[in-house]
């Protein structure tokens, strides 16, 4: 995950070969990335392995400065049913960007 092309980065959450528990520890460390493109291809990593352990870092998501991250995000938080998820999709309401919004209210906070 530290090759220099956002191209590569960003490819390599796409493969279907990282849909495995063993890739979530490079997906959450992409979180981190500078790329919002790496950042919402490793929230659907994330989304798609459904780990409650994964939570807070979903959540962190959804505040993050690319719309596109936090769409990813709430998305992501889909398969969580608990106060915290039901929570971030809550303030997701009253997001700046109308496609965040759309897709919190849609998502049933």
């Amino acid at each position: 995950m530290t090759h220099s092309s956002r191209f590569v980065r960003t490819a390599i959450f796409r493969s279907k070969a990282l849909q495995v528990s063993a890739s979530l520890a490079p997906a959450i460390a992409a979180l981190g990335d500078h790329e919002p493109a790496v950042r919402v291809q490793a929230v659907g990593v994330i989304g798609y392995l459904k780990k409650t352990e994964t939570l807070p870092s979903l959540i962190h998501a959804t505040t993050g400065e690319s719309t596109e991250v936090r769409l990813a995000a709430i998305n992501a938080l889909s398969f969580a049913r608990n106060d915290a998820a039901a929570q971030a999709a809550a303030d997701a309401l009253l997001d700046r960007e109308w496609q965040v919004r759309a897709l919190a209210a849609r998502s049933g906070g």
